[in-house]
């Protein structure tokens, strides 16, 4: 029992290395279908390819238009959220990454039955789920680096344009920032659960904790058009 303990608390450590790793993939695919598409386009096979209707079909009615029209398109909110909105093809690789990033979130914890580590299930999922969101969260800096600067060599690999890889950089800043306040928010209700709240607010990397948190927080909301 003691083994199966702690080895169920290991294990989410190793599955949260590996599914911060499938976002980077699921990314790298994404990237590697571009450079595909761009090798198409250098090379001439897109002249050929584009003289099939169903490929031009497809090009206008799935991967040029922006989410709501044919053109692109400047999407305003009650004067507070502003931006230019994705294309379709965009929009479905944004949507493939909330998807992804909220399903490997939410699935395949194990709990200890006899609760030998953690004195109940819930501070066993606070601590499960804290521990995978904040290594997740870590995950996505690379890409969030990589793509968030102008005329770079990502760009030039895949096609990419300038907005596209922007609008990639944001999402996914955003989805970091969702992973960073579910980490704070699990920690914290560990420590009010395992009653150590006051002696866990003493700790040095609890207060960066709260910093990182407050940072990524103000970093998404200067983020938006309006400010």
């Amino acid at each position: 029992r003691y083994g199966d303990a702690y080895h169920y608390y290991n294990t989410n450590l190793d599955k949260s290395n590996i599914y911060g790793a499938t976002i980077c993939l699921y990314f790298f695919i994404v990237g590697f279908l571009a450079v595909c598409f761009r090798f198409f386009d250098l090379s001439g096979i897109n002249r050929i390819l584009f003289k099939y209707k169903i490929v031009n079909y497809f090009r206008g009615y799935c991967t040029l238009p922006t989410l709501n029209s044919s053109h692109a398109a400047y999407f305003t909110y009650a004067s507070i959220i502003n931006g230019l909105l994705p294309t379709r093809l965009e929009s479905l690789v944004i949507a493939g990454y909330v998807v992804l990033n909220t399903v490997l979130l939410s699935v395949f914890y194990d709990i200890d039955p006899y609760n030998i580590v953690f004195e109940s299930k819930s501070l066993q999922y606070a601590r499960l789920v804290g521990d995978r969101s904040g290594i997740i969260a870590i995950a996505h800096l690379p890409l969030i680096i990589l793509l968030s600067s102008r005329n770079s060599f990502l760009e030039f690999l895949t096609g990419f344009k300038y907005t596209t890889a922007i609008a990639l950089h944001k999402w996914i800043g955003r989805g970091m920032v969702i992973d960073v306040c579910v980490h704070s928010i699990a920690y914290t209700t560990y420590a009010l659960l395992s009653n150590s709240f006051t002696m866990s607010q003493k700790e040095l990397y609890w207060r960066f904790g709260v910093c990182g948190t407050a940072v990524t927080i103000c970093l998404c909301f200067f983020s938006l058009g309006v400010v």
